[in-house]
């Protein structure tokens, strides 16, 4: 003897069915949403780096000047800003300080619309 569902008990496993796949789908989306700001973010501490590199490689203590822009492609929607400040070599102060003082601080700020700002600063020294 066939033994067939009838109409409540498809209503009914449609329905936990349901229940089970919004859920299901919703977190993989959310996942998919995290995955892509993890490498946008991982891309801008690489680019940060690489700009911290060039300055290294470039450094002379006269010559250290703030900048900004953007990257070249495929970063362009990365933007690069390099403020340079001079600080007391003593406990990093910057109240009060004159160019004479022999540091500068160097913070580099990396943006991406879909991530907050990854910042690193630098000290230099004349000596």
């Amino acid at each position: 003897m066939r033994k067939a569902l009838t109409l409540i008990q498809l209503i009914v496993e449609i329905t936990v069915l349901a229940i089970l796949i919004i859920p299901t789908a919703l977190f993989l989306g959310e996942l998919s949403k995290n995955a892509a700001k993890t490498e946008v973010n991982s891309i801008a501490t690489s680019l940060c780096v690489q700009k911290t590199e060039e300055i290294l490689t470039n450094y002379d203590f006269d010559t250290v000047t703030a900048s900004s822009g953007n990257f070249n492609s495929p970063y362009q929607d990365y933007a690069y800003q390099v403020n340079v400040q001079y600080v007391d070599g003593e406990n990093g102060n910057l109240d009060n300080v004159v160019a004479l003082s022999g540091y500068k601080k160097v913070t580099i700020t990396i943006s991406h619309s879909a991530i907050p700002d990854v910042v690193t600063d630098l000290l230099f020294t004349d000596t």
